[in-house]
Formats: structure tokens, sequence, C-alpha cells
């Protein structure tokens, strides 16, 4: 799907529940707020570009796209609502976030989060961060020792 270029924001759950939407083109003069529950549960969609301009990614965007793989995270957004944003990617091999982004994380209550996404989140973090990131037990027994201890190098703290 291309959205034509003379769209300028999308709208809150503008796509939810759209299951054959595979792939989207989103013209660079979408800025601002990527919205809240904009693509929940499109599980056909494989790969995003999110255009530089876009400031922020709201609460439950990608919520349940169990299908991405691929998702990158321009500079230029500076706050990313943790509240399922990204949880239930299981397929998510490449997540690519900005130089020095201050991932927060808070899905603690949240089974849904696969390893892969953990493994990949944890890798795409930039060192030096000094943030916690509430996983809780469930998702903290699926993480190994080698990101256990990859993490705590970064400095994210697991809890």
């Amino acid at each position: 799907m291309n959205i034509p270029t003379s769209v300028t924001s999308i709208g809150g759950y503008a796509f939810q529940y759209c299951y054959n939407l595979d792939g989207i083109t989103i013209p660079s003069g979408c800025t601002g707020a990527f919205p809240d529950h904009g693509f929940i549960s499109c599980t056909n969609l494989s790969a995003i570009n999110i255009p530089s301009g876009v400031t922020s990614i709201a609460s439950a965007c990608f919520y349940l796209c169990s299908n991405l793989q691929t998702l990158t995270i321009p500079s230029t957004v500076t706050s990313l609502d943790y509240n399922y944003a990204l949880i239930g990617l299981y397929k998510l091999t490449n997540l690519t976030l900005p130089s020095g982004f201050n991932l927060a994380l808070n899905i603690s209550t949240s089974s849904l989060m696969s390893v892969v996404s953990l493994e990949n989140m944890i890798d795409a973090a930039a060192s030096g961060l000094s943030v916690t990131w509430a996983i809780g037990s469930v998702n903290m027994g699926k993480l190994s020792s080698t990101y256990l201890s990859k993490a705590s190098g970064k400095g994210i703290t697991l809890a």
C-alpha cells in the first residue's frame, strides 16, 4: 500500500486489524507522532519504514504485528511509548535504534515478547544507556545468560 504524498499524518487506529496489509510506504511528509494503536494486529505486515520527521511512537502502535521482521526507528523519534508499542513482534529480527536512544521498557506484565525480540532489542540498544527495562520474570526466564550479560554490559538493568 502506498500512502499518497499529500498525507501528513496517520490517525489513531488507522490500520487496526488490517490482517492482509503486508507492506506500506509512508511518505516522508508524514511527521509528528505515529498513532496510538496505528497498526495493531496487522499480522501480515513484515516491514515498515518510519520516515524521519516522526517524533514519537504511541502506545500499542505495532502491538501484535506478529510478522514484522524489520523496524527502523529514525533519529527524529525522541519518544517511544513502551506500553505495548513493541509487544508481540514474534518475528522481529532487525531492530535499528538511533545512536544514544534511551528505550525505556516496562513489559513486566506481558508474556507476549518473544525471546528473539528481547535479544534483538538488547543488541540494538546503544551502550551506556543506564536504564531499567522491567521485563518481568516470565520474559527474564526466556533470556540466556549471554544476553543477560550483554544487557548488563550496555548499562541495561533487567528487572
